[in-house]
């Protein structure tokens, strides 16, 4: 990818921050620094904690983007609240169980660096799932 171009990973925090949102965040952490990476933190009306959590980690890392909703928007909805102030190329939409581990980030990258000019849309596979994506 080169450097014009940009990836925006839209996080969508819906509470539950330390067991799902906290750990998702944690493995983006290392990516804060690289300039091809955008993220964008969406909090979406969360009411047990969470968008506090969330407003603190923001504070806690100033190169990323949150956006606090007033009220749940649903999934559709909170996700497109992130994408409508994205500015990357590219748009990853993370829900906030997902983990990236090391290298990961890198390997997504890679495989948009390859993707030919008329791909609009990739797909993920993972190794826990029970479907085709397995």
């Amino acid at each position: 990818m080169n450097s014009a171009r940009k990836l925006s990973l839209v996080v969508l925090s819906s509470g539950r921050f330390a067991q799902t949102t906290g750990p998702c965040l944690a493995t983006l952490t290392r990516s804060l620094d690289d300039p091809r990476i955008e993220v964008i933190l969406v909090d979406n009306g969360s009411v047990d904690g969470a968008a506090e959590l969330c407003a603190a980690w923001s504070r806690e890392h100033p190169s990323a983007h949150y956006l606090p909703m007033p009220r749940d928007l649903g999934y559709a909805g909170g996700m497109n609240m992130g994408v409508s102030v994205a500015t990357g190329e590219w748009v990853c939409l993370v829900t906030d169980g997902a983990l990236f581990p090391p290298g990961a980030i890198e390997a997504l990258i890679g495989a948009l660096d390859h993707a030919p000019a008329k791909v609009a849309m990739l797909g993920p596979v993972t190794s826990h799932a029970d479907n085709g994506q397995r």
